[in-house]
């Protein structure tokens, strides 16, 4: 009792303080909310959706990876159009309209005379590239039988239409000896999984009606600026296209621009409707205008939150931001239950002295959430936490402090309010209540296990839905229709050590999973090193001995097929042509473009990468490499769902499990009573229950964004038991449901507005928040009195 006489000898203190100095005091609040609202134009913004990531070192690696790795650095355009020649011309236009600096390289066509010349390097250079294993298979084709079956496969291909053509290459390679780069070097441009045919040096889809153009941009991906730059001088020239003539623009910069638009535009919309459905609410409801104050000294603690978050975190999340709304729903109901209570009673100060106890459980317990949320591993719920919990303590602030100096007291008419004839019920009811609530709880529990969790990343990717659709139509006419490959990916300080280790972790993986299963540059250039080793290697496996057995083979089992007895010569001359190991081509473009794709330089970082099927038993087996080899990660799209689905579980238990400690620790110790403690948590129990069981019903999965906000139900329901419990014990009903009422309506529309958002994450955790405030709220409202009254205390009865 003696803290609670301090607690009001304070209050008292401090009231008349505010009272006696209220114009300046207003007048102070003015100018910071409107200082506020100015700095938040000025405010550090993010949109990365690492942000809602739980803070895992290998998941933010393959995210991260995969970010960067996807069309990193290069802008695909893909045109469509039924008329060859006008395609053409549109591309060849197009391609040579852009240039620096804005894009750095095109690639539009290509010389099939260029093609060949360039894949002629590597078959010129097979010596250095083929290694023992390469060899070993290689003297299995050098008996009698194997040379007569290569040399009639080599007598069929000159029989087929344009075998004259080929005459050359046969007489230089009677072995298939080039098969083997040459499969290699096809393996390894297919693994972008695209297919592409090549058609007068332009490339071509299957159907002939779309070309590609690819070009390479200095603009780096988490250049959002420069990332709009780089899209509207794009567009800018594919604008006037003939009619018939559409172009699709492929490219991971587009994604960052979109989700920025996406989420800003979502922002102005919703917080837009927030404050028009508020002021309707409070206007129309009470028919005063200072009512507009509950709403509007929240709001200005909103923004002052925003600027004081942004001192503590840096950059804010624009998922976080567009949490706003909700916050200023969350934050006007202490306000709300303050108003109630100033207007119903003669004594400003006495009222605001009857709600103050429950209004102040009711912030901690909504703060104990939030405080949990700050032990999260994952930044943007560190962030809301912060942002919460600043807005909650200013807004009660103010709600206590400030809004009974702007109201007048004892003249709210409840006459015809439907709320104010809310009565408590009778006994006899009570348990049938009780009864009826167990059950929907059970039958609730019992569908909430089926509920699914959804551990796509692209959930929480707000594009716009005609680049979403541009991509699909690109994957349609390019993809060959497999499953995007895992990569193995090995890291180094500088590019020799990067390829000294991938050339260990090649030749692990190689023995592993074999040949047909990795794709890696590796195969086709090794360290300078190992191919000076492969070039002794095959100097020394031409000896005199196997070449003079090789030619009177090849002499005798031709005579067969109607070879000269020299049609072979190219071949020997070749063997020893080699003599020592070369350098990488300057102007090769096949080449160039392998290595882009394969041989990556990330800031101070050089990463090379290689491709497997992404396949479980794959993976088994690439742990096992990534393991013994330091610097070596592995990146699957198949792992990373199973990682992050383990890992928000983690995060959520965690989380769950702190708040409910601290949700119960506080509600025991401020009520000081275990049953009416229970009773005040029954419509935070029924909330998140039937939210569960609603989204398993309607099929709605789980994610990473809504989860969020299935923890903020919990303390947001919780204030509605505690109010209903108080009222219930001091028999002051209508007045409680009032402002229980009222304080849903606006947290429902704080989150209703949401649901026009078009970005998932926002529409996610505004729909999942409606769903739980609205289970929460008709427990409060029709199962919390029959359960005060059956579990209660008996004098309170």
């Amino acid at each position: 009792m003696s803290g609670n006489r301090h607690c009001g000898s304070m209050f008292l203190l401090f009231h008349d303080l505010i009272e006696r100095k209220k114009k300046t005091v207003l007048l102070c609040l003015f100018a910071v909310t409107l200082l506020a609202a100015v700095c938040v134009r000025f405010l550090p913004f993010e949109n990365k959706l690492d942000v809602m990531l739980p803070g895992d070192e290998q998941l933010q690696r393959m995210v991260s990876f995969l970010h960067e790795a996807d069309l990193a650095g290069k802008v695909v355009v893909s045109f469509r159009g039924d008329d060859r020649e006008v395609l053409v011309n549109v591309v060849d236009r197009f391609a040579s309209s852009v240039g620096p600096p804005m894009i750095m390289g095109v690639m539009a066509k290509i010389s099939n005379a260029d093609m060949m010349q360039d894949m002629l390097f590597f078959l010129h250079n097979a010596p250095q590239i083929l290694d023992k294993d390469d060899l070993s298979a290689l003297s299995k084709r050098l008996d009698a039988e194997s040379v007569g079956r290569n040399l009639r496969k080599r007598y069929l291909q000159l029989l087929k239409p344009g075998g004259a053509f080929m005459s050359g290459m046969i007489r230089e390679d009677p072995l298939g000896i080039n098969g083997i780069v040459l499969g290699r070097v096809g393996r390894l441009q297919s693994s972008l999984g695209y297919d592409v045919n090549i058609e007068d040096g332009y490339l071509v889809s299957r159907d002939g009606k779309h070309i590609i153009t690819v070009l390479d941009t200095s603009v780096s991906l988490t250049d959002g600026d420069g990332s709009r730059r780089l899209m509207a001088y794009l567009h800018a020239r594919l604008q006037g296209l003939p009619g018939k003539v559409k172009a699709d623009v492929i490219c991971a910069h587009s994604h960052t621009v979109s989700n920025e638009d996406v989420i800003k535009r979502d922002i102005k919309i919703t917080l837009t409707v927030a404050c028009v459905a508020f002021l309707i609410l409070f206007l129309i409801y009470f028919r005063d205008p200072r009512a507009v104050l509950v709403f509007l000294l929240p709001a200005g603690a909103v923004l002052l939150s925003l600027n004081i978050t942004a001192l503590i975190v840096g950059r804010l999340s624009g998922l976080v931001i567009g949490l706003g709304s909700v916050i200023a729903g969350i934050a006007v109901d202490y306000g709300i239950h303050v108003y109630v209570a100033v207007r119903q009673n003669d004594d400003a100060v006495e009222a605001v002295l009857e709600v103050a106890r429950p209004v102040v459980l009711g912030s901690l317990t909504t703060i104990s959430v939030f405080i949990a949320f700050m032990l999260s591993s994952i930044e943007g719920y560190r962030q809301l936490a912060w942002f919460s919990i600043i807005s909650i303590v200013i807004s009660l602030c103010y709600a206590l402090f400030v809004l009974p100096h702007c109201l007048k007291s004892g003249v709210m008419n409840q006459g015809r309010r439907g709320l104010c004839r809310w009565k408590f019920p009778g006994h006899r009811i009570n348990i049938g209540v009780a009864a009826i609530f167990a059950v929907l709880l059970v039958a609730g529990a019992v569908a909430a296990v089926h509920v699914r969790f959804d551990t796509e990343i692209a959930g929480l990717d707000g594009t716009e839905k005609s680049i979403i659709e541009g991509e699909e139509r690109f994957q349609k006419v390019w993809a060959t229709g497999e499953n995007m490959p895992a990569m193995l990916v090995v890291t180094a300080a500088d590019r020799e050590s990067a390829e000294g280790k991938n050339e260990q972790v090649y030749r692990d993986a190689r023995t592993k999973l074999g040949d047909d299963n990795l794709v890696s540059f590796a195969s086709i250039w090794p360290p300078q090193n190992i191919r000076k080793e492969n070039l002794r290697r095959w100097q020394q496996f031409w000896s005199d001995d196997r070449e003079n057995i090789l030619r009177m083979l090849l002499a005798e089992k031709g005579k067969e097929f109607s070879f000269s007895e020299d049609a072979f010569a190219p071949f020997f001359e070749n063997l020893h042509r080699v003599k020592s190991v070369s350098s990488a081509p300057a102007t090769n473009v096949l080449f160039e473009n392998l290595q882009e794709r394969f041989v990556q330089k990330h800031g101070d970082e050089w990463r090379i990468i290689s491709f497997f099927p992404d396949k479980k038993e794959n993976m088994s087996v690439v742990r096992e490499i990534t393991a013994r080899h330091s610097n070596v990660f592995s990146v699957s799209r198949r792992n990373l769902a199973v990682i992050l689905s383990a890992l928000v579980v983690n995060e959520v238990v965690r989380i769950s499990l702190v708040a409910t400690c601290l949700i119960l620790l506080v509600t025991f110790l401020l009520l000081g009573d275990v049953r009416m403690a229970s009773v005040a948590l029954a419509p935070a129990v029924a909330g998140v229950v039937l939210l569960l069981a609603a989204m398993s019903v309607l099929d709605i999965c789980l994610n990473i964004s809504n989860l969020i906000a299935g923890i903020v139900v919990v303390g947001l329901c919780i204030d509605y038991g505690i109010f209903m419990v108080y009222a219930c014990a001091n028999r002051i009903g209508r007045g409680a449901a009032m402002s229980v009422s009222l304080s849903a309506a606006t947290t429902l529309v704080g989150a209703g507005v949401l649901l026009f958002a078009q970005h998932p994450a926002l529409f996610s955790i505004g729909l999942t928040l409606v769903i739980g405030i609205l289970a929460g709220y008709l427990t409060a409202m029709l199962v919390v009195p029959s359960l005060y009254a059956v579990f209660g205390k008996k004098g309170d009865r």
